[in-house]
């Protein structure tokens, strides 16, 4: 065989090699994509529907992107802005829906800061929160 020849046969095997390197790169970064996208929550309703002193539950939706989060492990302070009240805690595993049910107490009436801390089931934490005033 002339020198032309195996250089030929060396590119085209180069090529091939490359060209299976690619491929192999993007199936593995597809398989990847649903676990991309923000981590996030909101909060769907308080059951019972009211805003006073006493037993709730906190009903959160969470999401990785625009789908449904499950499930990932939910933790849930709840602070109130005033001085001489303790924190109030509760936690619960999101379903196939992405939907937690936490139980929960306002102990106090006031302003609420509620701090929800999310683990996906990855490991990987978010955490952000929202306020609520709550009548004695």
């Amino acid at each position: 065989m002339s020198r032309t020849v195996l250089r030929r046969i060396r590119l085209a095997g180069f090529l091939a090699l490359w060209t299976l390197l690619l491929l192999l790169l993007t199936a593995c970064q597809g398989a990847a994509s649903p676990a991309t996208g923000e981590v996030s929550f909101e909060l769907v309703a308080l059951e019972p529907d009211t805003q006073v002193v006493g037993e709730v539950t906190l009903v959160l939706k969470v999401l990785r992107g625009d789908a449904a989060l499950a499930g990932a492990q939910v933790a849930v302070q709840g602070d109130l802005r005033r001085a001489g009240v303790l924190p109030v805690q509760g936690s619960g595993q999101t379903d196939s829906a992405g939907v937690v049910r936490v139980p929960f107490e306002w102990t106090a009436g006031g302003d609420w800061v509620v701090t929800v801390t999310i683990t996906t089931p990855d490991g990987q934490q978010r955490a952000g929160q929202f306020e609520l005033t709550i009548a004695s």
